[in-house]
């Protein structure tokens, strides 16, 4: 039995279907599972034990679906048994279709959901019991997992050079995720300078940066605190294997927040334009959620490139004690 998971959303959103695909893998043990992704997101699903085939497909570049067709076709027409969409959008549906699935399965609130033969309950609680109804809609009472990344030894080798020279001096190591894609899910960079200083002063410990984009205000700070600087210079494969060592993530709430689930790491989650009930939150390992007493957070389900209000005192109230106290807690609590 062939099955295609089509999941194109951003980089954390796939990260989060892995405990999904888990549960199609204990469904259907004996099936071959191919998962479609976008380009920028696909290596993240490297190594994982579950997946068979990882299906690339860029929906950004111009012409979108249409001018992709011939490639889609190519990979999935009529190739697919059963198609599952834990993503919402048209397009999702569209492709399920075209895989030839007799069984397709997506969710109630789906646009184009008449595409598909089995519509489950969106429901609410975490994105991850959310897209456990899928499998659920076919008969399956599976409880999802934790999340999953593979790691093989070439990432762990590589991470360990990066990492030997502050791992020889017996510190912690905190990863520090200081970008999102959306403006107003980042933590501004004063707001978290003062909270690394801060925390400093109060135990040594090892900052290390990490993100898809090179930022020359962070490396110079990082220089200036000791830092390792890794942004920009990391592909996710790396980044795997990264994290996999770190003692603490400190992040917006953004995909690092995800990987660092993926290894248990007690995660500090920076909220801004978002909150912790929208479902997004840390998946199975210890979290602390930082966020300022405002009404009008949440405003949006992903955030935002400008704040609507034109103030952001989502972030800009938050107080960079809060952030410090609660490192300088767990580096003590959990003898880091």
């Amino acid at each position: 039995m062939n099955i295609l998971i089509i999941q194109t959303a951003y980089l954390g959103d796939v990260i989060l279907t892995t405990p999904l695909i888990g549960q199609v893998r204990c469904a259907y043990p004996e099936s071959r599972i191919s998962i479609l992704v976008i380009p920028q997101t696909a290596d993240i699903l490297n190594r994982h034990k579950d997946i068979d085939e990882i299906i690339i497909y860029d929906k950004r570049k111009w012409g979108g679906l249409i001018s992709k067709t011939p490639g889609l076709i190519r990979n999935v027409y009529n190739k697919f048994d059963i198609a599952i969409s834990p993503h919402l959008s048209a397009r999702s549906a569209i492709i399920a279709l075209m895989s030839g699935a007799r069984i397709r399965v997506g969710f109630e609130k789906s646009a184009f959901k008449q595409l598909y033969t089995h519509r489950a309950i969106y429901g609410c609680g975490h994105i991850v019991e959310r897209y456990a109804n899928l499998i659920k809609s076919l008969g399956f009472e599976i409880p999802p997992d934790k999340i999953t990344l593979g790691v093989d030894e070439s990432d762990i080798m590589r991470a360990n050079e990066i990492l030997k020279g502050a791992r020889d001096k017996n510190a912690p190591l905190v990863g520090i995720f200081p970008q999102s894609e959306w403006f107003t899910k980042t933590p501004p960079l004063p707001l978290l300078k003062t909270a690394i200083k801060s925390t400093l002063k109060e135990i040594y410990f090892h900052p290390v940066f990490l993100g898809s984009r090179a930022d020359n205000e962070i490396s110079i700070f990082s220089k200036e605190v000791g830092g390792i600087d890794l942004m920009g210079k990391t592909d996710l494969n790396l980044l795997k294997g990264i994290v996999s060592m770190l003692d603490v993530v400190i992040s917006g709430d953004s995909s690092g927040v995800h990987i660092a689930s993926a290894f248990l790491k007690p995660t500090i989650v920076i909220y801004g334009a978002t909150r912790p009930g929208q479902g997004y939150y840390p998946w199975m390992n210890e979290y602390y959620a930082i966020m300022a007493d405002i009404s009008c957070a949440p405003c949006s389900p992903h955030g935002g490139n400008k704040c609507p209000q034109g103030h952001f005192n989502c972030m800009n109230n938050i107080r960079p004690e809060n952030i410090s106290n609660r490192l300088l807690d767990i580096i003590k609590h959990s003898k880091l």
